[in-house]
């Protein structure tokens, strides 16, 4: 549902198209709220990807990832043209990090196969030139925060006290 909060009022969106089939929980708002990114899920399993959707009526389906067992949408770019997701696998959880443009092409893995990063999707930055997420560095380890150049470049954990060793550190985001 998208509730305007001044009014109560809400317009319920689908979140089961039968017609393709998907499954889509869409939580990712488009920086002009035009569109919504979705971690889709179909009866095949082919068709489990991102997807976006119209946020005023939930139309206008269009299908931005494929390949994957489980791809999270995380953020969109400032400007509205790439989104970072995770692609996980059900046998082998997280496997990294990509951005792909919302038209599908231009996909990239912006984290290193085997890092141990947790089931947050990535978080872009105001200027659209890094992303935040959490990781075990070392595999095994409390979550820490790393950064990320949003072309896979400069790759860092981010020296936060304790986190990482006394307590872990979850889910960050940029602020506006």
């Amino acid at each position: 549902r998208i509730l305007n909060p001044d009014t109560a009022s809400f317009m319920q969106l689908p979140t089961f198209y039968p017609d393709l089939g998907l499954f889509l929980p869409c939580v990712i708002w488009s920086p002009d709220a035009a569109r919504l990114a979705c971690e889709g899920f179909g009866d095949d399993p082919a068709d489990d990807g991102v997807y976006t959707i119209n946020s005023l009526d939930g139309g206008d389906v269009k299908r931005v990832t494929s390949g994957g067992d489980d791809d999270c949408p995380g953020d969109y770019s400032p400007n509205g043209k790439r989104l970072v997701f995770l692609r996980a696998s059900f046998e082998l959880g997280a496997q990294a990090l990509y951005v792909v443009k919302t038209n599908g092409t231009g996909l990239q893995q912006l984290t290193p196969a085997g890092m141990d990063i947790n089931f947050n999707c990535g978080s872009w930055s105001p200027q659209g030139n890094e992303i935040l997420f959490s990781a075990h560095n070392p595999p095994g380890a409390r979550s820490s925060i790393f950064a990320v150049h949003a072309d896979g470049s400069g790759l860092r954990q981010l020296p936060i006290a304790g986190c990482g060793s006394a307590v872990g550190c979850f889910e960050p985001v940029w602020s506006p």
